[in-house]
């Protein structure tokens, strides 16, 4: 009746009474009070939200935004997709019928809800429900920004708690994040777009040049909401084109910690054109003077940062979020060319930490030995090559410890136990170890040979004659020698200090001895004889 006769102003009235309703229902049951929620069926209710939502949702998106956002708020406050038990009543987790992934949003089929009542009597399918709902709720909130441009958590402070909620479903299901950090992504351009400078008017030729990086700025804002991604990559072109300062604008300071969080959100995002944007972009940003060390502050603080007792057991999603910023920062250091030291403090810091997982242990060390890459010389110079190290040292004495011998391997599948992948496990980071170990070693190979080549044969002093026809044999070579090893600054890897040597020597040798992993063993034996190259032409250096 009311869809016949377009009130959709009777409808707006009426979906908000529904959800005032239900969520009294709700309460209801969980406080205990089943024959005062008895009266009123959750699922009847449910589904005269979903038939208004069928029939008025254009209108409502347009003429009653605050309805359907309080719509939102109800469906992503009251579900908790991680904490949803199939044991608990069938009513706890609300069930409603999907609408379309195409975002299209049209007609629902007749008795869909109903089809789902058998499943959810004996609560299976109350995880799927809960989901369905969460991405309900989202894609409307999608289509409500899309259709408003103007509103932002400013103008409607509901959107402040919507995006904790939509924070908070972006470590759930592979679907709801999707959605969720896209709606992450949209909120957070609206928020910086509010608070971030205005262009005035349209700029021209004429304009400052800070005014034109100011137009560009909020362009690039609103390209970045798009749904199409390919619009949303060109968003993150002219962000470049900002950064760099092209065409004769000019970018803010101010602006580079809004730049920065939205960039690592879209670091995070599952599209790799987008993620390999954003890298480049954040790359552009290292590289300026004005805000190298914020870039690169704000990168490792959320690579390693927050790390406490329970990191040992964080989500899926939170890990796979620093491993992503972990990459982001890989590329940073490889195209930025920047000096990186000041990133080797709190990573070796993480790395000592226990509350790190192993993966992410992993990734840490993958990132310090870039910095390596990038800079061997100051990294050398800065003391920070003998600190990491010690730090593979210590971390190669412990996980060898604790990790099975060839030995035990072997007897534990004779009786038929599955020996390889008990030890397994920890090998990734005994990998890791004597790889960064061996770019050290190698590095200082390399420092002495590219000594040797460009100090070349030492003409002055070579040799002197004697009045009976003898030489005597020569001073300056040797002398050279040392003046140019003093004079080059520490190596990455000191043969001179017999004690980290003999340290190396033992832990690679044990290693390859009884470590049951394949590629520990080659790599143990590879340090062992890189480590007698770098005497030999340590030793050689001082001839």
């Amino acid at each position: 009746m009311i869809q016949d006769s377009g009130r959709a102003d009777v409808a707006a009235l009426l979906l908000r009474h529904l959800l005032d309703t239900y969520a009294g229902v709700q309460a209801a049951q969980e406080a205990g009070a089943e024959q005062l929620a008895a009266k009123v069926s959750p699922l009847l209710l449910l589904q005269c939200i979903t038939q208004l939502l069928q029939a008025f949702q254009e209108q409502l998106l347009k003429a009653e935004p605050d309805v359907v956002l309080s719509f939102i708020d109800f469906a992503l406050r009251g579900t908790n997709i991680a904490e949803v038990s199939p044991k608990k009543s069938n009513l706890q987790a609300p069930l409603i019928v999907p609408l379309p992934a195409d975002g299209s949003h049209s007609q629902l089929p007749d008795g869909a809800l109903d089809d789902e009542t058998e499943a959810a009597a004996d609560g299976s399918g109350s995880m799927e429900m809960s989901t369905e709902l969460v991405c309900v709720a989202l894609e409307l909130l999608l289509a409500l920004l899309e259709g408003h441009p103007d509103m932002t958590p400013s103008s409607h402070t509901l959107l402040h708690g919507i995006a904790r909620f939509a924070d908070h479903h972006a470590a759930g299901d592979v679907k709801v994040a999707k959605l969720a950090r896209e709606v992450q992504l949209v909120l957070l351009a609206r928020r910086h777009s509010a608070r971030g400078p205005t262009a005035g008017k349209r700029a021209s030729e004429t304009s400052s040049p800070v005014q034109r990086g100011n137009a560009l700025y909020n362009k690039a804002l609103r390209l970045l909401q798009d749904p199409i991604v390919p619009v949303r990559a060109h968003g993150l072109t002219v962000l470049g084109d900002l950064v760099r300062e092209a065409d004769g604008v000019r970018m803010e300071a101010a602006l580079v910690p809004a730049l920065l969080d939205i960039l690592i959100q879209i670091v995070q995002d599952e599209e790799s054109f987008l993620y390999l944007n954003a890298i480049k972009v954040l790359a552009a940003l290292a590289r300026r003077r004005d805000s190298d060390s914020r870039t690169l502050g704000r990168l490792v603080d959320v690579y390693v940062g927050a790390i406490s007792p329970r990191s040992l057991s964080m989500h899926a999603s939170e890990l796979d979020k620093r491993l992503r910023v972990g990459e982001a920062l890989l590329l940073v250091i490889k195209q930025s060319e920047i000096q990186a030291t000041e990133l080797i403090a709190p990573l070796l810091s993480a790395l000592a930490s226990a509350y790190v997982p192993a993966t992410l242990r992993s990734s840490v060390i993958s990132v310090l030995g870039t910095t390596v890459e990038a800079n061997p010389l100051r990294i050398a110079a800065t003391g920070h090559a003998e600190q990491m190290a010690l730090a593979m040292f210590d971390l190669l004495a412990l996980e060898l410890q604790g990790a099975k011998t060839s030995a035990e391997v072997d007897e534990k599948e004779k009786r038929g136990g599955a020996g390889m992948e008990d030890a397994s496990k920890p090998a990734q980071l005994r990998r890791s170890a004597f790889h960064l170990l061996a770019l050290l070693i190698r590095g200082s190979k390399h420092q002495i040979e590219a000594l040797q080549q460009d100090r070349g044969p030492a003409e002055s002093l070579s040799s002197l004659r004697l009045p009976n026809g003898s030489n005597l044999p020569s001073i300056s070579a040797n002398v050279d020698a040392h003046r140019a090893i003093q004079e080059a600054g520490p190596l990455l890897f000191d043969p001179a200090k017999a004690q980290m040597v003999e340290r190396a020597r033992t832990l690679s040798s044990y290693a390859r001895a009884v470590d049951v992993d394949a590629v520990v063993q080659i790599q143990a034996g590879e340090l062992l004889a890189d480590l007698e190259a770098l005497q030999v032409v340590y030793l050689q250096s001082n001839r």
